[in-house]
């Protein structure tokens, strides 16, 4: 891994702050970063830390990151979704048990047609987001508690996620040729 002061100064907004060539929110620590692109099934591809001045119905206003299943994996998952299907959304189920967080899981599967050209697109989304209950809601919850964790948890399910594709890799149509 590149030390922190090989990366170029990048210009960031007053509520970011520089984290390798990119600008996160302030609260964001290394630590949750690291480890989140330490994942060896998913990409993260997206985090926010919340902000409370965003407005009562707007998603950034609670933390929340998104991941996406790496290309090595996909197109087999997608393939043999039936087969992942149980053990999947069993590991999520075990992996993700905390009643302020929504866990999903999206598979998706089509085409896109560019230049002329027809091809199959695929794409598999874990979107983990803060929810509240306005019963039960704990302010201090959503700030470093909330990404401990979840990063925990996202880490548990690639883990899982990497050992159920590796367990199922070659079907029986794949294994007779």
């Amino acid at each position: 891994m590149a030390s922190p002061n090989s990366y170029p100064t990048i210009q960031c907004k007053s509520w970011e702050r520089p984290w390798r060539t990119y600008c996160v929110d302030r609260s964001l620590e290394d630590e949750w970063l690291e480890r989140l692109n330490d994942l060896s099934s998913f990409d993260l591809i997206s985090i926010c830390e919340g902000h409370t001045e965003s407005g009562v119905n707007e998603r950034r206003r609670l933390p929340h990151f998104n991941l996406r299943l790496k290309d090595d994996g996909l197109e087999h998952l997608i393939e043999n979704w039936l087969v992942y299907r149980v053990p999947i959304g069993a590991s999520l189920d075990r992996s993700f048990d905390n009643k302020y967080t929504r866990a999903d899981l999206e598979v998706r599967s089509g085409f896109v047609k560019e230049r002329g050209v027809l091809s199959q697109k695929g794409i598999v989304l874990l979107k983990i987001s803060a929810f509240v209950d306005v019963l039960d809601f704990d302010p201090a919850y959503y700030e470093q508690q909330w990404f401990d964790n979840n990063v925990r948890a996202a880490e548990n399910f690639d883990r899982d996620t990497s050992k159920i594709l590796k367990c199922f890799e070659l079907s029986p149509k794949q294994e007779a040729t």
